[in-house]
């Protein structure tokens, strides 16, 4: 789907969606060259609080460059790795 498409389909679930705070923990991965995106709107959704991970790029370039990829891909794996090890 072209990106301009996509834009437009997240503008209007944005416009819509309603928040809900869940009994859970989150795990927030904010681009390095993010601007003006705030977490702090995130920690209200979870209960069990919210880690913030930084990974390279910005919003779009953290998924699009291979190299950013590789590492949003790696930061995912390790976090689950950990995560299911704890598992009881």
């Amino acid at each position: 789907m072209p990106w301009h498409l996509t834009d437009k389909s997240l503008a209007r679930l944005q416009r819509s969606y309603q928040l809900r705070r869940i009994e859970s923990r989150g795990v927030f991965f904010r681009a390095q060259e993010a601007h003006n995106l705030a977490t702090t709107d995130w920690r209200g959704l979870f209960s069990r609080g919210l880690e913030v991970r930084s990974v390279a790029g910005d919003h779009y370039s953290m998924l699009r460059m291979e190299r950013n990829l590789q590492t949003l891909a790696s930061e995912m794996r390790s976090l689950l790795e950990h995560e299911l090890a704890n598992v009881t």
